[in-house]
């Protein structure tokens, strides 16, 4: 039997940063939303949580690929949790020294790194063209985000 898997971005796609968004009338800076992050507070998007959960009752192994930073893994994982998402196979942070202007090289690499391991990801589910592009993925499922966009 395949080893099957499905990768979910984090925010706007697996957690909603709407309260701080509109809260600074949806502006900021790198440094407010590491400080976002680190409160670790973000609910869950019900339906991804919903998903989330019937992919693991199918026993589908889940992996998070997100361009949230390394030194934010602790405050990721607690709000991962605090928000029902309570295992996973795999939690991929971009580098501290990760040095490309696009986060597609890194999500694409991770998603790679994942099939060296013997998945088959039969999905990749995020709000951003980086959560799609780069393959390694048998469906892309590409969510709405009006807020922002990164490249």
């Amino acid at each position: 039997p395949k080893k099957l898997a499905i990768i979910l971005d984090i925010d706007e796609t697996s957690l909603s940063n709407y309260s701080s968004m509109i809260q600074r009338d949806f502006g900021g800076n790198h440094k407010q939303f590491h400080q976002d992050v680190m409160t670790a507070n973000a609910p869950a998007i019900e339906p991804m949580l919903s998903l989330y959960k019937n992919v693991l009752n199918h026993k589908v192994n889940v992996f998070f690929v997100t361009g949230r930073k390394e030194p934010e893994r602790q405050a990721t994982e607690q709000n991962l949790i605090k928000a029902g998402y309570h295992q996973w196979s795999g939690l991929y942070l971009r580098p501290v020294n990760y040095s490309s202007k696009s986060i597609i090289p890194f999500k694409s690499h991770a998603r790679k790194i994942i099939t060296e391991k013997g998945y088959t990801i039969i999905a990749s589910i995020g709000d951003q063209q980086s959560d799609l592009q780069g393959g390694y993925a048998q469906q892309v499922f590409k969510l709405p985000n009006p807020y922002y966009y990164l490249p």
